[in-house]
């Protein structure tokens, strides 16, 4: 009895090693804060006074920083930008608002999606992944229109946010 016990004392710390390697991690308050601040700092960095919302897959706020010269529209902007992506980011494989609004404004039976009240198809919104899981968004608004052909402002700030907080999910 005691040689089992030793042996499942022993193997124990292999299989809890092995089955939370590669499993996604939760969206923490510190991991979002940091995801907000990183986007928040690459938009100041550009001269941008911007919204920035963080929520967490069911769609709840998780973190919220506004310039004080923001305008107004950047609050429901922001979030709503996050809340598209978060929803169909991981059903359609895109990871910003940016590349989703084109693939479905481009086809006509997807336009529907449009009218989805809370939902916002232009750049902007940007996913928060870990192991390849969809455990977060982060949305920007307020920002000046990018050139086109470019990813727009608020969606490289997202992205560079997401970027930031990315080695600490994988």
């Amino acid at each position: 009895m005691k040689t089992i016990f030793a042996l499942v004392l022993a193997i124990s710390p292999a299989l809890a090693a092995q089955t939370t390697d590669g499993a996604p991690k939760p969206l923490t308050l510190p991991i979002a804060m940091e995801a907000a601040q990183a986007t928040y700092d690459a938009c100041k960095a550009k001269g941008f006074d911007v919204g920035v919302t963080v929520l967490d897959t069911a769609g709840h706020n998780v973190v919220f920083l506004r310039s004080e010269k923001a305008p107004p529209h950047v609050i429901e902007g922001s979030h709503m930008k996050a809340y598209t992506i978060v929803c169909m980011g991981a059903l359609t494989g895109n990871d910003g608002t940016s590349t989703l609004a084109q693939g479905l404004l481009s086809s006509v039976g997807s336009q529907q999606v449009a009218f989805i009240p809370g939902f916002l198809l232009i750049q902007g919104g940007y996913v928060i992944k870990s192991y390849g899981q969809v455990i977060g968004a982060i949305g920007v608004a307020g920002s000046k229109q990018a050139k086109p052909g470019e990813l727009g402002n608020d969606e490289q700030c997202a992205k560079a946010g997401a970027d930031k907080v990315a080695p600490k999910l994988n």
